[in-house]
């Protein structure tokens, strides 16, 4: 059985780096809290804001929000998922009723070259059934987009496989570490800022 030992930035160091370049590029941000015992979680203020993002220590991203409109959220979902995404709306995606949120967003998604497919969840206790849409950029690996029909939007992303480097000792064993946790850290930032709009949130609390 293979055995991972290895070196990692000191505990919340990348949540730390990608709180500081998000709030150089204009955001309002607050965390990690050095008491929380994951002490990984940053808040992200802004016009239609707030965001929840968790870094771990291990370069896995998880950004959580919620938005309005369908056409919206596909377009934060693009910018997650591409540097340079497309502008296209699907001609038959309607927000009038006779769409759901999630097809709104995911027929926008399909029309700006994503790849989209439908997440269902069955509860076979209560017999009822629950979805979201998931998606994928077709030429790199941006992570996942979750839309679903309350207008929740979650961006999972793994970095390790990117940004980590592996050293064999021996048949059984190998170290990792990363080389340069701020390159780890400018990518989720960089990712986040293209998608979200700078600027302090009208909601922004009295605390921060």
């Amino acid at each position: 059985m293979t055995t991972a030992t290895g070196t990692t930035p000191k505990p919340g160091e990348l949540a730390r780096l990608t709180a500081a370049r998000l709030t150089e590029a204009g955001l309002e941000v607050s965390g990690p809290d050095p008491d929380d015992a994951d002490g990984r979680r940053l808040f992200i203020w802004c016009p239609g804001g707030p965001y929840s993002l968790v870094i771990t220590d291990d370069a896995h991203a998880e950004l959580q929000g919620d938005t309005e409109d369908p056409h919206h959220a596909a377009d934060i979902a693009a910018a997650l998922l591409s540097p340079a995404p497309s502008t296209a709306r699907h001609p038959a995606a309607i927000s009038d009723g006779g769409i759901t949120f999630k097809g709104v967003t995911g027929m926008d998604l399909k029309a700006k070259g994503f790849n989209v497919t439908l997440d269902v969840y069955v509860d076979d206790f209560y017999y009822d059934v629950s979805g979201d849409i998931a998606a994928t950029s077709p030429d790199a690996d941006a992570g996942t987009v979750y839309v679903n029909d309350d207008g929740g939007l979650t961006w999972d992303r793994d970095l390790w496989p990117e940004h980590a480097d592996t050293e064999g000792q021996g048949a059984q064993r190998f170290r990792w570490h990363f080389p340069d946790p701020a390159a780890v850290a400018r990518d989720i930032a960089d990712t986040i800022t293209r998608a979200l709009p700078t600027g302090i949130s009208h909601d922004l609390p009295a605390a921060c």
